[in-house]
């Protein structure tokens, strides 16, 4: 291995560190400014990443009566269609790429 490309991956990690540690100095100057407690922000973090599954179940248990209300008509609907088209022996006109309708053989309607 080059030692050249070496001593510069080390320059460029020792910089990379240089720069976190300068601007984390900034960021905690300023947030002690604010008066913000850092003790204050990881605890702040972790009561939120606790609370996460509860707002998910929250969230479903909110959802499903309204799913099931919606299901009351949307179900029955989509069975009708269903039955009509199975039932009805006529092909399902589809839309092709250029636009035209084509019956399931293929041809332009």
């Amino acid at each position: 291995m080059d030692p050249n490309h070496t001593g510069g991956r080390v320059v460029g990690l020792l910089s990379f560190i240089l720069r976190i540690l300068v601007i984390s100095l900034v960021v905690g100057l300023a947030l002690s400014w604010l008066g913000i407690d850092p003790k204050a922000i990881l605890r702040g973090s972790w009561d939120a990443i606790l609370a996460a599954p509860r707002a998910v179940g929250d969230a479903i248990a909110w959802t499903v009566p309204y799913i099931l209300t919606g299901a009351v008509v949307v179900v029955p609907v989509a069975a009708a269609i269903l039955l009509l088209r199975v039932l009805g022996g006529r092909p399902r006109r589809e839309r092709t790429f250029g636009g035209e309708p084509e019956d399931r053989g293929g041809r332009p309607a």
